[in-house]
């Protein structure tokens, strides 16, 4: 009765009751940590060890060599602590089929697969295809891999850091990338940095990211101005000729108020530009924080 109020309490029973299956079970059901205060023969017990790892994944480790190798047991301990992959057998490690179902249940599983599976062209693909950012965990060979990098990005496009340089010079992988989150566009190339309609789309998301667009975006009219209107703070990461520019300032200005100590000094002392600034302040007042344009 004790051990089904508190698993734990099994150290202190006797080692005859420490051996009893029933009473193993029953105390690896409520605290699957018990495990550790059984004897050999109940650490090689299916049942209880099941038990053991759905209620506390890092059981595994007292488990017998032989349930180390089992699927299910290994499994289900994945599902419940991922870093339990760890005291798997080294078969399973490198198991394909076992290690994809292993990293659907919880990705940080893939770090703990054998470094051939990783490299491990139809293996990735499939991993990638399941769970996106488990392309971080790929061989080099791996991250130059355009057909598995596309499908990285598409899911979550911060995967775009971990690419080869080729392929953060691939048009098509970088749109996809900051198509699906605008911030990527700091892992991009310099050349497409340059790139007036990657930036674009970057800036309508999220102004601020002017900051990592080439000079010469910095100073287009187009690109600066779809900046400013979103984020009014990204007028600091225009150029000088643009922050001297009134329909730049004023529209910065206008989504955010504390855009105009970027103006240039003659523009700081417009009245237009200084009304545009009071209005905007007056109104920031009543929203939420987060649809301001703070830098």
């Amino acid at each position: 009765d004790s051990v089904k109020k508190n698993g734990l309490f099994l150290q202190f029973a006797p080692d005859e009751l420490k051996g009893d299956h029933q009473i193993a079970l029953e105390a690896c059901k409520q605290r699957g940590s018990a495990l550790v205060y059984t004897p050999e023969k109940i650490r090689g017990d299916r049942k209880v060890v099941l038990e053991a790892v759905k209620q506390y994944g890092h059981a595994l480790q007292w488990a017998s060599s032989d349930l180390k190798s089992d699927p299910q047991i290994v499994l289900e301990a994945t599902k419940n602590y991922g870093h339990a992959l760890m005291f798997a057998s080294q078969d399973l490690k490198g198991d394909p089929d076992f290690m994809l179902k292993a990293v659907t249940a919880d990705d940080i599983a893939l770090q703990y697969a054998r470094p051939k599976l990783k490299g491990d062209r139809e293996f990735m693909l499939a991993a990638v295809k399941a769970k996106g950012f488990l392309f971080r965990y790929g061989t080099k060979p791996i991250r130059a891999d355009r057909e598995i990098a596309l499908e990285a990005v598409r899911q979550k496009g911060f995967m775009l850091q971990y690419c080869s340089a080729e392929l953060k010079n691939d048009e098509e992988v970088v749109s996809l990338a900051v198509d699906e989150y605008e911030g990527a566009l700091f892992d991009a190339s310099a050349e497409l940095k340059a790139s007036k309609d990657l930036v674009m789309m970057a800036v309508e998301k999220n102004g601020l990211l002017l900051q990592h667009a080439a000079d010469k975006l910095k100073n287009n009219r187009e690109v600066v101005l779809a900046a400013v209107s979103k984020k009014g703070g990204a007028l600091q990461f225009a150029s000088e000729a643009l922050r001297a520019d009134m329909e730049v300032v004023i529209a910065a200005v206008s989504q955010y108020s504390g855009a105009l100590k970027y103006a240039s000094d003659d523009l700081k002392k417009d009245p237009e530009v200084i009304d545009a600034s009071m209005y905007a302040e007056e109104h920031e007042e009543v929203m939420s924080p987060g649809m301001k344009g703070k830098d």
